[in-house]
């Protein structure tokens, strides 16, 4: 049984919930079917429920607007960076040699299948808390949290195939090549991040919204 710290994360836990069951319900959301492979299974719901249940704990935590606002879009980029893997080997269509090689550089020399089923896991987790960041994100007052995190997504997507092609690469003459792009995606994504997290766009009148309290 789950252990809430105050009524905020009480209610930022129900809030998920309900937008967990909505998006599988009316299948819009891109991860709906994965949201429901994780929904209806105990074993997977319960490790789901508890990950994201510490997630929100620090935003509930933390009082005031900006800081939980800050502290959700660095959640929100953490999730990014869980699904990025399995999200890469699907939409660049990785087989073979090549996903064998990028299991072996983020798992070292650990089982394939054990380290394909331990990134699968990881994915699913990641994806379902995924689908209820539009509803934090109304709940913690923060409007323009969507769009800018999905700024950030699209170019930590550039960066990580940037680095994946980096390492899969065997030709010479294209090393430097791949590690200027690699480089110059990762400077973007990150200077993205900083101003995602930092919140400078966040408007501090009006600054005690009914969302973050009670």
């Amino acid at each position: 049984m789950l252990v809430y710290r105050t009524r905020l994360h009480r209610r930022l836990m129900e809030e998920s919930e309900k937008e967990l069951f909505a998006a599988i319900a009316s299948r819009q959301d891109r991860w709906a079917n994965v949201a429901e492979a994780v929904a209806y299974d105990f074993r997977k719901f319960s490790a789901w429920e508890a990950r994201h249940a510490r997630l929100l704990e620090p935003i509930a935590a933390a009082g005031r607007r900006r800081a939980s606002i800050g502290i959700l879009r660095r959640a929100e980029t953490a999730l990014i960076h869980r699904r990025a893997l399995f999200e890469t080997l699907r939409e660049q269509r990785i087989r073979g040699e090549a996903r064998d090689r990028l299991f072996r550089l983020f798992y070292g020399p650990r089982d394939f299948r054990n380290s394909v089923l331990a990134e699968h896991f990881q994915y699913q987790l990641a994806a379902t808390s995924s689908v209820t960041v539009v509803r934090l994100s109304t709940v913690c007052n923060d409007p323009a949290g969507s769009h800018l995190l999905a700024r950030y997504e699209r170019a930590y997507q550039k960066y990580f195939w940037a680095y994946c092609q980096w390492q899969l690469n065997e030709n010479p003459l294209l090393s430097d090549m791949l590690r200027l792009t690699m480089q110059s995606t990762k400077f973007l994504a990150n200077r993205l991040k900083e101003q995602f997290v930092a919140g400078r766009d966040v408007r501090m009148h009006g600054a005690r919204p009914t969302h973050l309290h009670g």
